[in-house]
């Protein structure tokens, strides 16, 4: 297998992971039916951190020079609705009892933030350097 296959893989895979835990932290808190007691602030930003390092390593390394604009506009697109989903419901919104959606949209963005960030200076530093 290839380097660039094998981290793709990794990245398909980072990807789900990720997904999944935004997905998991809507169950986890007050909103959520999985409660830590005083450790829950802890889980949710150890939760944050994960995201955070897997977005950066989304955006540095499995996405190509060919598909950077795509996927910054993308992103853009999506941050933007998540962004006005969380502000048009400051105390949350609750689709289904007991899952947080405020918590897996903010999550989401934990997730896709770095990812953009990193792309973003790649392709800066791509055309100032040129």
């Amino acid at each position: 297998m290839k380097q660039n296959e094998a981290m793709s893989k990794i990245g398909s895979h980072g990807f789900l992971l990720g997904l999944l835990l935004a997905v998991a932290s809507g169950f986890i808190g007050k909103t959520g039916m999985v409660n830590f007691g005083e450790m829950t602030s802890f889980v949710m930003v150890g939760i944050s951190g994960v995201l955070l390092i897997i977005g950066v390593i989304l955006g540095k390394y499995n996405i190509e020079e060919n598909e950077e604009i795509n996927f910054l506009i993308a992103i853009m697109t999506l941050l933007v609705g998540l962004t006005a989903a969380v502000s048009a419901f400051p105390k949350g919104f609750d689709v289904i009892p007991g899952i947080g959606m405020r918590s897996i949209l903010a999550n989401l963005g934990v997730l896709l933030g770095p990812a953009a960030i990193t792309v973003a200076l790649k392709k800066i530093f791509r055309v100032i350097l040129k």
